[in-house]
């Protein structure tokens, strides 16, 4: 009938004008007001078409290069996002409320609309229901793209954890361990603590209760609403060693460490840092330093001073262009995780960390590997994944002791010669490349136990991988067990 017919009349009415409308913004509504435009999933499905296909019978959206592309852009998204939510989360009206939101991409890459369903096991009112979506059209808004082009368009689900999540607290108990301030104020026997576990406390302050253990060796305050690190902390807890805090909202000018000699591990991730805090540098004998999931925008060459007795250094998701040229000073670091930054290169100086055992710099934009990377001698594990690296420096040869070597997700058409020299390798991961061929030199390594090479235009096809099956069951037929 006519009244039948007229939603779906809207329905289309809608669409068309949308891309008018969302040249400016994207267009953000909760579930229950798109159905008020006659919104119909059925509809929208058709098209825009799934990113992500479930049905085996279903033809892909997006190909194999786009889908590597749109899972590094969703994942890189999530990182960014979490630090959106840190700032934003007092302007969320309930505490740990989840959105499952319906995604619909342009056939540019911009988002086009945004249709939030709420958690429906909180109850929230209208005006609450409006202070979270206006939250979430700035996070949108500032973040509209993915770097895809596609002939139709696609959609995907987002799901939104916004303020903050209420996550049941995980802490050790046992001899010298105290978890909550209850115990903290009765214990009878301060001197006997070597442990305070204090993490998701809704503490907005360092409690007084801490000041009691002089025995202290381990203090745990993270997850909580902390603003400020006081100089009591290492001067009224003389053996204190380790320190996490964990996702506070610290900033800047507001630690207040007084040089000592027993700090040796501080974990400051997720918090609202913007370079190494000068009062953590004059823990002179601190030895691993957790700094990721900050916007270390003012990170320097002098930011690594009198940090030279680091061996552990997180840059983990640290919004970095650049790793500053300082780090060559760090001449005891063993492990160095730059994961999630936007490094397109590394400063030659890395080869300088000669003690260094363990590199991630994967999730970066990385084109190649500084020459530098060969004087390493102690790197074991290298990671350098989800890059945009095509070849190898020669230099690798050098690394004698070299077992795990990730370069899935590059762009490598052929395996690097270099990598038949590396007689070390235990763990070779080249999946999802482009590998079109396969080097000989690849069946001659030694103590290989995996290889991983999934994922890569060689295996499409039998008449392609025929004339490297050869080495392929030369590999198989030793110790190596090949992914493929």
């Amino acid at each position: 009938t006519p009244h039948q017919k007229q939603p779906v009349k809207n329905l289309f009415l809608f669409l068309s004008f949308l891309p008018a409308l969302v040249q400016a913004q994207t267009v953000i509504m909760a579930r229950n007001t798109a159905k008020t435009v006659s919104y119909r999933p059925s509809v929208l499905a058709k098209q825009y078409l799934p990113a992500l296909v479930r049905d085996s019978n279903q033809k892909a959206t997006l190909s194999a290069r786009q889908m590597t592309t749109f899972m590094d852009s969703a994942n890189a998204r999530r990182l960014v996002f979490f630090k959106f939510n840190e700032c934003n989360r007092g302007r969320i009206p309930v505490r740990g409320l989840m959105t499952e939101n319906e995604v619909f991409v342009r056939p540019d890459g911009r988002i086009d609309l945004v249709i939030c369903r709420f958690d429906t096991e909180i109850k929230i009112t209208a005006e609450q229901e409006a202070a979270t979506l206006t939250v979430i059209q700035e996070w949108y808004q500032t973040h509209p793209t993915f770097p895809i082009k596609t002939l139709t368009g696609f959609s995907f689900q987002d799901r939104l954890v916004l303020g903050r999540f209420t996550e049941k607290r995980k802490v050790r108990s046992g001899p010298g361990t105290i978890n909550t301030l209850e115990g903290a104020r009765q214990t009878t026997q301060p001197d006997t603590v070597k442990s305070l576990l204090m993490s998701q406390l809704e503490l907005a302050a360092v409690p007084e209760e801490v000041y009691r253990f002089l025995n202290l060796t381990e203090l745990d305050l993270s997850k909580n609403d902390l603003y400020e690190l006081p100089e009591r902390l290492t001067t009224e807890l003389p053996k204190l060693q380790k320190l996490s805090l964990l996702h506070n909202n610290i900033s800047d000018d507001s630690v207040f460490f007084a040089p000592n000699k027993h700090l040796t591990s501080v974990n400051l991730q997720g918090n609202r840092l913007t370079d190494i805090p000068r009062s953590v540098r004059q823990n002179k004998r601190l030895q691993s330093l957790w700094m990721g999931n900050n916007d270390l925008k003012a990170l320097n060459a002098n930011s690594f001073r009198k940090l030279r007795r680091l061996t552990d250094l997180n840059l983990y998701n640290a919004g970095l262009t650049s790793l500053p040229t300082g780090i060559g000073r760090l001449k005891r670091l063993k492990v160095l995780d730059i994961y999630y930054n936007k490094f397109t290169e590394l400063p030659r100086q890395i080869g300088r960390l000669r003690r260094l055992e363990e590199l991630g710099a994967s999730h970066n934009q990385l084109r190649e590997l500084p020459e530098s990377v060969g004087k390493l001698r102690r790197l074991r594990k290298l990671h350098v994944h989800h890059t945009q690296i095509g070849r190898l420096p020669e230099s690798l040869a050098r690394l004698r002791q070299l077992t795990v070597l990730d370069l899935s997700y590059d762009f490598f058409s052929t395996t690097p010669d270099v990598l038949s020299r590396i007689t070390s390798l235990e763990d070779l991961d080249l999946g999802n490349n482009n590998l079109q061929t396969i080097s000989a030199g690849l069946g001659g390594l030694p103590n290989l136990q995996k290889l991983y090479l999934r994922q890569n235009p060689i295996l499409q096809s039998a008449a392609n991988l025929q004339p490297f099956l050869p080495i392929i069951e030369r590999l198989e037929a030793g110790q190596t067990e090949v992914f493929r």
